[in-house]
Order: C-alpha cells, then structure tokens, then sequence
C-alpha cells in the first residue's frame, strides 16, 4: 500500500505537468495501473481494519484525482463550461413605481413609466413619449374590454434580463348601499 500510495501522489503531480504543458499525453497508462492496483487489493484477503480503511482511504483519493483530471480533460476538449450563478449578471430589480390608468393616460403618468422603462433598461428608447403614451391607452382599451375591469395598473419589471411593461387588471371595489 506504500508503494500504491507514492504512485497516487506521482500521478496527481504528472496530471499537473500534463495541464501545465510539461508532459505531452496525459498519463492514463498511471491511471489504469494504479486502478488495477486498488482492484487487485480489494480482491486480496486483507488482515486488518487499519488495512481496509488505508486502502479505502487510497482509493476515494484515487477517485478524486482521477475526477478532477477528467474534468480538466473534458474542459480542454470543450471548453469551460459557464457557471450560471457566477457568470450571469445579477438580475435587474422590479421597478417600485405601479402606475394606474384608465382609457386617456395621463402624461405624467406615461412619462414615469416611460421614464422608468428605458431608464432601468439603459438604452435609448425606440419610441418617443407620444407614441408610447398611445400605445398605453391602447392596451388599457384592450385589457378593460377583455377583463371588465375599470383601471389597468402598469409596471416595469425585468424578466430574464430584460426590461418588460407588466399589465394588471383593477377593478373599483363597490359600495355597500
């Protein structure tokens, strides 16, 4: 078990150079041998609990180098894979300003969303303020003739990176006589 020992260690040291640019090929044949090794001493009858465990021991290490070296490998040939949470940009936040309106927008009121909409996208508006002040109360119309309801409360918030105008229906609450 020594001598499997200084062959791990050897092994994870030529994987090193092998990534580092020192040795050509990877050393798989090391691989392969000391996998053998660790087989071929589990299929032996071993004495004690120390051995079992020292052998044990030897191989998760084994696993762990060998891991690490195929995901190394598969990195060369592909490339590195891109980590989601790491790499991705943090999302942008929902905007705070929930503006209502009715059939006729007021203009302060579109020019908040207005405002709020391509501010938090920063990017130039592809529209100017009349035409999206028209196209609000187009939706509006659309929305209140398919809900029912009296005014439709407009948001700005970011879906999959991207900065989107969120629609919501209102309805008034009536009055007990």
């Amino acid at each position: 078990m020594a001598t499997l020992e200084h062959d791990l260690d050897r092994l994870k040291i030529d994987f090193d150079r092998y990534f580092n640019g020192a040795l050509e090929i990877p050393p798989e044949d090391d691989r392969t041998a000391i996998r053998d090794a660790i087989r071929n001493l589990h299929a032996a009858n071993t004495s004690s609990h120390a051995d079992v465990f020292r052998l044990s021991s030897l191989e998760a290490r084994f696993n762990s180098v060998s891991e690490l070296a195929n995901r190394r490998l598969r990195d060369l040939e592909t490339g590195p894979r891109k980590r989601v949470a790491s790499s991705a940009e943090p999302p942008l936040p929902s905007a705070r300003v929930g503006v209502a309106l009715d059939e006729n927008p007021a203009p302060e009121a579109a020019e908040t969303l207005f405002n709020e909409l391509y501010r938090m996208a920063e990017r130039d508006p592809k529209t100017d303020l009349e035409t999206f002040r028209q196209y609000l109360a187009s939706q509006v119309t659309r929305i209140r003739e398919r809900t029912g309801c009296d005014k439709v409360e407009f948001r700005v918030a970011s879906v999959d990176g991207k900065m989107k105008l969120k629609a919501r229906p209102l309805s008034q609450r009536k009055q007990a006589p």
